[in-house]
């Protein structure tokens, strides 16, 4: 497989291009634009270090794919490697053979419109914060099971487990 990080994610960005649609600024932040999603391939490992890794979006839930995190599904896994927080504007849909290594990091989903989804049937997450603004608040659906290793918090919005526990 491939590996990415930040480095190579800020050799050229929306700052060389406009029709790209992140920035890698600072050694410290990846955007990813609205309307946009971070998709890490089949096979491939997006290890962007210790920098903060925000999607944004202001789109209703069909406003597909804007802000969303999809690790790819084939018969090799996609790797998501993070190094300090992040914060996901949109969905997350990670395949049954995707990694997430969460190095102890946050993940907050801070969408301002309801019909976000999760699907992480193999997604470990080390923290959750749901904390939606605006309105109603976000509003995030678990499709199947999903774990945590420590906190899962609902600061702002609604979140629907699974209709089944196993």
């Amino acid at each position: 497989g491939t590996s990415t990080s930040y480095e190579d994610m800020a050799r050229y960005d929306a700052d060389d291009d406009a029709d790209i649609r992140f920035t890698a600024n600072n050694g410290n932040a990846i955007d990813i634009f609205a309307g946009s999603e971070l998709h890490v391939a089949a096979g491939s490992e997006f290890s962007p270090g210790a920098v903060t890794l925000t999607t944004n979006s202001n789109g209703p839930s069909s406003s597909f794919p804007s802000g969303n995190v999809h690790l790819a599904t084939n018969a090799t896994s996609s790797i998501l490697t993070l190094g300090a927080a992040m914060s996901v504007a949109g969905s997350w849909f990670a395949s049954s053979t995707s990694r997430l290594n969460h190095g102890n990091q946050t993940v907050t989903f801070n969408a301002t419109t309801t019909g976000k989804q999760i699907f992480a049937t193999s997604t470990n997450f080390y923290a959750i914060d749901f904390s939606g603004s605006g309105g109603t608040g976000g509003g995030w659906t678990f499709s199947d099971n999903a774990t945590t290793t420590n906190n899962f918090t609902i600061t702002n919005g609604a979140v629907t487990a699974p209709n089944s526990t196993k």
